[in-house]
């Protein structure tokens, strides 16, 4: 077979040889013509030119070069191309495209894959267009709308993170809807500064803050993922005037506040007690069982769950707050309905609703409703009561630790790390100080309360 290859090829070149010629303008026009088929006639001056000539009149330039590599098993291969019709094509124009033809070719570049005047010009340079174009298409792929972007994020970012991952996805999705259908690319800083600026404009400054926040993250994210060239969101900064949370409840309001609790449901009732004497989170001891106390009947330690703390999902230390209770929170508790199944809500007339991420949440509305209309303060809110404590506690010469122990704050630092214990008795003291101090606060001297 190798040597029938060799006698084909042998044959062929003594046909070129027959066939070769110097090429003229006029000689080429005058090329004879083949009985039948066709007839290939070589320029002798140029080699790689040849001009097709075809029984019927048909003359064609066609130009021939070597693919390096090119033929099956990575061999070696010459092939060909039209170039044009002599009737149509000068021959020095024709030896100009052959003659760029080799060129390309010794390039690795296969001039028949070349389909503009723009691509052979890149190409004559070794830039190999069609390299250049799968390098955009595939960048273009892998250029992701904003919205698919966000989803990839939150499956692998947020959620092995985050407990309420789900508040990111709407910050995300939500806040940045006019981009859920636009590629990453095509999101500028501009972009990014105009919406954040459109959110204080219309009186959100601190959605802006929590936007600006998670597109930070996103972005960077994206950068390490290769989703995104750019961290584009390094360079984007919106500031807002700052106010501080400064409101707190004076004594006047912590009186109102337990009266109107008085006239609500027995229930609702003590949970806003509670609410006032603990510094808990509202959620946390809306979801408080009897399970979570040490002894239902004689309660005197609350135990939040990891799950309801404000914390990491996966922290080094999984933390629980422990809440000692003062004999006032003692005895509210102690006047709640009884039951015996410890996973019993001690409030569960208070309504929570479970979000997507599977977190438990207090839809408090309603209560605060009630609350104000009974005589507490317009403006009530649950986080206050947590300042208000703080705050009393600092006036009362109490440290910035002894403060963030009540309020159940993690601690910071190497040393947190080595810390394992709990000072129950200091917790009990600081709240049972507090305590004492509401109780004068909303009953007579000499009187005490039973709830």
């Amino acid at each position: 077979m190798a040597d029938t290859q060799r006698q084909k090829g042998q044959e062929r070149r003594r046909a070129e040889w027959r066939n070769r010629k110097t090429f003229t303008e006029l000689s080429v026009s005058k090329l004879e013509l083949p009985p039948v088929g066709y007839r290939q006639y070589w320029d002798g001056a140029k080699s790689g030119l040849s001009v097709l000539v075809s029984a019927h009149g048909t003359r064609t330039y066609r130009s021939t070069f070597c693919l390096t590599k090119g033929g099956k098993d990575g061999k070696d291969v010459y092939v060909s191309r039209k170039l044009g019709r002599v009737d149509r094509m000068g021959l020095a124009a024709a030896r100009e495209f052959m003659r760029e033809d080799r060129d390309i070719a010794a390039k690795g570049i296969d001039p028949r894959e070349l389909t503009s005047d723009e691509d052979r010009k890149n190409a004559l340079k070794g830039v190999n267009p069609l390299l250049v174009k799968k390098a955009a298409e595939a960048k273009k792929a892998a250029d992701k709308p904003f919205e698919v972007v966000v989803d990839q994020f939150i499956e692998h970012y947020a959620k092995p993170r985050q407990k309420t991952w789900d508040q990111t996805e709407r910050a995300l999705k939500v806040n940045c809807a006019t981009w859920l259908n636009r590629r990453m690319s095509e999101i500028t800083k501009q972009d990014a500064r105009d919406l954040l600026r459109g959110f204080i404009a219309e009186g959100h400054p601190y959605k802006a803050v929590v936007t600006e926040r998670w597109l930070k993250v996103l972005w960077k994210w994206a950068t390490r993922e290769d989703l995104v060239d750019v961290n584009m969101m390094d360079a984007v900064k919106v500031e807002i005037e700052k106010s501080e949370r400064d409101r707190v409840y004076d004594d006047t309001e912590i009186k109102a506040i337990w009266n109107a609790a008085d006239k609500l449901d027995p229930i609702e009732g003590a949970y806003i007690k509670l609410v006032m004497l603990l510094a808990p989170r509202k959620t946390a001891l809306a979801c408080m069982t009897r399970g979570e106390l040490d002894n239902a009947d004689d309660p005197t330690l609350w135990t939040t769950p990891f799950e309801l703390t404000k914390s990491k999902k996966n922290p080094k230390k999984k933390r629980v707050y422990k809440t000692p209770l003062p004999p006032l929170a003692q005895r509210i508790i102690k006047g709640l309905p009884k039951s015996d199944n410890p996973t019993d809500r001690l409030f569960p007339s208070l309504p929570i609703f479970v979000s997507k991420a599977g977190q438990r949440s207090f839809s408090s509305l309603g209560l605060t409703q009630k609350l104000t209309k009974s005589g507490g303060p317009k403006d009530f809110a649950y986080h206050v009561a947590r300042h208000t404590i703080a705050t009393w506690l600092e006036n009362e010469g109490h440290s910035e630790w002894e403060r963030g122990l009540v309020l159940n704050h993690a601690g910071s630092g190497v040393t947190d790390d080595y810390s394992h214990g709990f000072a129950h008795k200091l917790k009990l003291e600081l709240l049972t100080k507090w305590a004492d101090h509401v109780e004068r606060l909303v009953q007579p001297e000499g009187v005490t309360l039973l709830r």
